[in-house]
């Protein structure tokens, strides 16, 4: 993968790109290894705070899901991809 850009809103005060996670995919192949190393940079990335909306250890769980589905996705472009909520 090249030009690797990956943003959260929610995550931070303001939306904020995930720098940590697109060093770990940029240069890489589609691969599960290679979005698990970008899931884990994640903690890197984004120290997010609880508040009502959201825990701190539900927002990163979400946001490394949708790695999980981006993996999926470009794995089977045709496919919706859906993730049970409870699957992690």
């Amino acid at each position: 993968m090249r030009d690797v850009r990956i943003a959260f809103g929610g995550m931070a005060a303001t939306p904020k790109r995930a720098l940590a996670a697109e060093a770990a995919l940029e240069g890489s192949a589609i691969h599960p290894e290679a979005f698990r190393a970008a899931q884990q940079a994640l903690d890197n990335d984004f120290q997010p705070m609880s508040d009502v909306r959201g825990s701190q250890h539900y927002r990163q769980q979400a946001a490394k899901n949708l790695f999980e589905r981006l993996y999926l996705s470009l794995l089977a472009p045709d496919h919706e991809v859906m993730l049970h909520a409870y699957a992690h």
